[in-house]
């Protein structure tokens, strides 16, 4: 299970970083930023064609690995309320340090999981609105 979630992880991290400075540095038409792209990229030919490139490949990503958000996120749900139970019930019979790291992994795993689903949820909702991606 951690050997699945570790290569899941990576690989959504190593995604992400790419993305991220492709669209931020890549894309951006703005003349005080410094490009990591040669300027026949931003010519607009190019960039409506590797723009489109780029959103198909997003689209296929998040079909593949959303697949796996279900699963980590009821993982993470359960060592959540796990350490609230362990907490609660157990806390005379633990260490106080124990109790401590229980109590602090479930407000970081909320507070995690939260964000995520959040910032997810404005992503989503914004990216329908202004852009139409899917052609409906």
């Amino acid at each position: 299970m951690y050997a699945n979630f570790t290569v899941v992880l990576l690989f959504i991290t190593i995604y992400a970083s790419q993305m991220i400075r492709l669209v931020t540095k890549g894309f951006c038409l703005f003349p005080g930023i410094r490009h990591t792209t040669s300027n026949k990229f931003r010519e607009i030919e190019n960039l409506i064609l590797e723009y489109r490139s780029v959103q198909i490949l997003h689209i296929c990503f998040t079909q593949i690995i959303g697949y796996q958000f279900v699963p980590l996120h009821l993982i993470l749900n359960e060592l959540i309320f796990f350490c609230n139970f362990v907490v609660l019930r157990h806390r005379d019979q633990l260490h106080p340090g124990l109790v401590a790291m229980l109590a602090i992994w479930s407000v970081f795993g909320c507070v995690f999981c939260s964000v995520f689903l959040e910032l997810g949820g404005y992503i989503y909702i914004h990216g329908k609105r202004e852009y139409n991606f899917h052609g409906k």
